[in-house]
């Protein structure tokens, strides 16, 4: 799934000195920035076998390197001295509603 790292996060936020803990009302209004190295499209061995070019066709579009930026509020708090906070088995939602996906060049 992925993780969160702490310190980049703190990093884009101002927050008081004493705090030990980012409040999740700060993490509702985040955005994910992230680079995406697709390296293979795969299905079920039924949808494969009947719909091969379906595939072919996704792996050549999305062969490489892309940007993906969406919405991305947490829902959580985090707790600064984390390191990193996994994503795994956490309530979270990504909006799919103005989302985007750039290939770079």
């Amino acid at each position: 799934m992925g993780h969160v790292d702490v310190t980049v996060l703190a990093a884009q936020l101002t927050l008081p000195p004493a705090w030990k803990v980012i409040p999740e009302e700060l993490l509702e209004d985040l955005e994910l920035n992230a680079r995406l190295i697709f390296e293979s499209v795969s299905a079920d061995d039924e949808y494969a076998k009947n719909e091969p070019g379906d595939l072919e066709e996704a792996r050549a579009r999305y062969q490489g390197t892309w940007r993906l930026t969406c919405d991305f509020g947490l829902g959580f708090s985090v707790d600064l001295d984390a390191g990193e906070v996994s994503l795994d088995r956490r309530e979270f939602e990504l909006s799919t509603s103005g989302v985007t996906l750039q290939e770079e060049t």
